[in-house]
């Protein structure tokens, strides 16, 4: 056996280049849990087996496949905080074809046997996450067929568009003994130990990745990385910068496992610590059911660990339960028996003394959240359908009038030519130029909305955000090299690639120049999963050609049943990989380069973005807003949940629309909105152009003077919230936090 020992409050990066656990968040993928502990009676559970707090993640993304289960248990004097074990990894050519030659078939009267008894079902494996399982085709990947009466969900999917059987207690589940890598060699290095892994085995999807190198790296006391990728073949990589050192750490108290030569792959993590624990490993634990993350889904702050699956594929989706949405946040914290919490992201897990602990070594890797401008911890104004200037200052005028402070008017596409980005249509909407004036005269700040999509149907030297787009050839491009083109407000639609290196200077450039004519404070990111009001291209029927990119073996429980739904073509060029790999990530490169061009237009003054679009690393560039909500009591108790999570993922500069972007607000609920609105971080009404005013002044006076009542509190407040926004730009904690914090 290889060990290693290291010491300190531990961050675990496992950093998977080919995709296994980390590295996939760009693409989509399941998080399941089934929890044995959370409908079971300890009677429940001596007869289904060992009583263990039990549950079970298994995570699947498109170009690999790798599951994971997690157990808890009892150990004397130490925590395993971690411990993996690589099953099968495959890559994404190829069509998906079962081939019993190459599979290990299992006979019915094998169930007996030792690898396939697993009498407790929160322990298993699911085999055969995809519609339609069967013994034959279950057998045929070499995997144990067992039904059980206390599965309650059929076997089939809920409706035509899904790909995925319902969650619950799996009938097809990954026998003990089933392959999966072995130590090929192992060699010291500077920072840690180098590991070859090799399989025989060709797995039940195409193309089985035959060789793999893993690098363990003892980067700090406190952080421990782990790089798990092809041997034999460059692949992508997240864009996402992790802290970088060229030796390992001199001293530590944690000890890591690895397997010796010719012995099945593992690693473990241990902690000495003076209580009794729990033991976490990637092949098995969480340390209790107390555990909150996974974003972003709408749902109760605490997750749900009876058999639930989460999606992260980013969407177009107004928030409501049990869909992919805007984000991906593959990120969840856990509190432990005795105050102790532990915490894993994708590229690495933690385990510490307290939230507060979790947190702040998570948004070290993430990076740490912007400073905001004083200003945008105002109050800020908004609608969709804003008629004209006019129309706009009227709303702000009479909220003056009422005594309701106000910092920020904002517009939504109204102001725009056709809805064209950095146009401003002085025919319809107005002198935007001279109402930007009058507003920074009274000391207000003003921002407006801006979408990633460009129209290239405009003749040409007539629209420069396209012409000069073209010329520095930053656009997307489809799968022959083309022009990708989709439909958004414009007819036509191509995306800005802000993975470009050339992109930001493009972005800068068009900022700056429309700066220069309106100039605006902020900007808002809509639009950026990205959002397609068609499926795929509108050139190409059926929406996105036949590529194993397009039409993957496995596809995650995304909204229709496919992953261009209201989308580009994950086939689709972006400058570092296919949008397959990079889908997830749009949202925060245009953060990025957003945050980068304001910057520059403003003289080097500190950037307010807020996006709809985000991924891990969002919080340092910008904040977030929960999307088109609904004006309900529901939606609005739902906001809470959101936020308190979107500041566990270092977005602590979030809110929701106060009385709801879709429909029309009642009375009662628009006044409670606002009450709690006005303690939201961001706070924001904003809402759509079908719905009437909503704004403090379009009621009564009593309901004014409620909402003047919520403002004035949050504005005596806002040396405490700046203060709170400074402690989270240097040490990563929510602005926003849970009472258990």
């Amino acid at each position: 056996m290889a060990k290693v020992t290291f010491s300190g409050v531990i961050i675990f990066i496992l950093l998977m280049t080919i995709a296994l656990f980390g590295l996939n968040a760009i693409v989509g993928k399941d998080f399941r849990y089934m929890s044995e502990t959370s409908h079971s009676t300890s009677d429940r559970r001596e007869q289904l087996g060992e009583s263990l707090n039990a549950h079970m993640i298994v995570v699947e993304t498109k170009r690999f496949f790798f599951e994971n289960v997690f157990r808890v248990g009892q150990e004397e004097n130490y925590r395993k905080i971690s411990s993996f074990q690589l099953t099968d990894v495959l890559i994404e050519d190829g069509k998906h074809q079962l081939k019993s030659s190459s599979k290990v078939k299992i006979e019915t009267d094998r169930l007996a046997t030792k690898s396939c008894s697993i009498p407790n079902p929160a322990q298993r494996f699911d085999c055969h996450p995809e519609v339609n399982g069967t013994r034959e085709i279950c057998e045929m990947r070499g995997c144990c067929w067992q039904e059980t009466k206390l599965r309650v969900k059929p076997l089939i999917a809920i409706n035509y568009t899904d790909t995925q059987t319902p969650v619950d207690i799996p009938f097809c589940f990954y026998p003990l003994d089933f392959p999966g890598y072995t130590v090929a060699a192992v060699k010291e290095t500077d920072l840690g130990v180098s590991l070859d892994l090799h399989t025989d085995h060709q797995f039940y999807y195409p193309r089985t990745v035959m060789n793999l190198r893993v690098d363990v790296m003892l980067e700090t006391d406190a952080r421990l990385h782990v790089k798990i990728y092809d041997a034999d073949n460059s692949r992508y990589e997240v864009p996402l910068p992790v802290p970088k050192v060229s030796k390992a750490a001199a001293s530590t108290r944690y000890m890591v496992t690895t397997s010796g030569k010719d012995e099945p792959f593992t690693i473990t993590l241990v902690q000495v610590v003076n209580t009794c624990i729990q033991f976490l490993q990637l092949s098995s634990v969480l340390p209790s059911s107390y555990m909150m993350g996974l974003g972003e889904h709408r749902m109760d702050l605490m997750q749900n660990l009876n058999w639930t699956r989460h999606t992260m594929w980013n969407i177009d989706q107004y928030p409501r339960e049990d869909v992919d949405m805007y984000g991906s946040h593959p990120f969840y914290l856990v509190m432990e028996e005795g105050g102790r919490a532990s915490g894993f992201f994708l590229l690495n897990s933690n385990a510490m003394d307290n939230p507060a602990d979790v947190i702040f070594e998570y948004t070290k890797v993430i990076g740490r959240t912007f400073m905001p401008p004083y200003w945008g911890l105002g109050f800020h104004v908004c609608r969709f359908g804003y008629k004209n200037v006019s129309d706009t200052l009227r709303v702000t005028n009479r909220i003056r009038q009422l005594g309701i402070p106000q910092d920020v008017q904002w517009n939504d596409i109204d102001y725009a030519i056709g809805r064209r980005d950095f146009t401003t249509d002085k025919k319809i909407f107005g002198d935007q130029p001279a109402m930007v004036e009058e507003l920074h005269s009274r000391g207000m700040r003003y921002i407006i909305i801006t979408d990633p999509g460009i129209d290239p149907s405009q003749p040409p030297g007539t629209y420069p955000p396209f012409d000069v787009g073209k010329e520095m050839d930053i656009f997307m491009r489809n799968h022959t090299g083309q022009l990708f083109v989709g439909k958004v407000w414009t007819d036509e639609t191509v995306w800005v690639d802000y993975s470009h290196p050339r992109a930001d200077k493009y972005w800068t450039q068009m900022v700056t120049d429309f700066h220069k004519k309106v100039p605006i404070d902020g900007l808002w990111i809509d639009m950026n999963e990205v959002s397609n009001f068609v499926d795929g291209s509108r050139l190409n029927s059926p929406g996105c050609p036949n590529t194993t990119y397009d039409h993957p073996p496995f596809v995650p429980a995304v909204r229709g049943g496919y992953l261009y739904k209201k989308t580009s073509c994950p086939s689709c060029r972006q400058y570092i990989s296919r949008n397959y790999d990079v889908h997830n990530l749009y949202g925060l490169m245009e953060t990025n380069l957003t945050n980068r061009a304001l910057r520059a237009a403003r003289s080097g003054k500190r950037a307010f973005v807020i996006s709809r679009s985000t991924f891990a690393g969002q919080g340092h560039f910008g904040g977030h807003w929960t999307g088109d909500n609904i004006g309900t009591f529901h939606d609005m108790y739902r906001s809470i949940s959101v936020i308190l999570r979107m500041g566990m993922f270092g977005i602590p500069m979030v809110g929701a629309d106060i009385c709801g972007f879709q429909g029309n607000a009642t009375y009662e609920m628009c006044l409670r909105f606002y009450q709690l609105g006005a303690f939201y971080p961001f706070s924001r009404t904003h809402n759509d152009f079908k719905s009437n005013d909503q704004d403090p002044g379009a009621f009564d006076r009593h309901f004014a003077d409620i909402v003047r009542e919520a403002y004035l509190i949050r504005y005596s407040m806002l040396p405490l919230l700046y203060t709170l926004f400074y402690n989270s730009h240097i040490t990563g904690a929510p602005v926003a936090r849970a009472m258990f914090y």
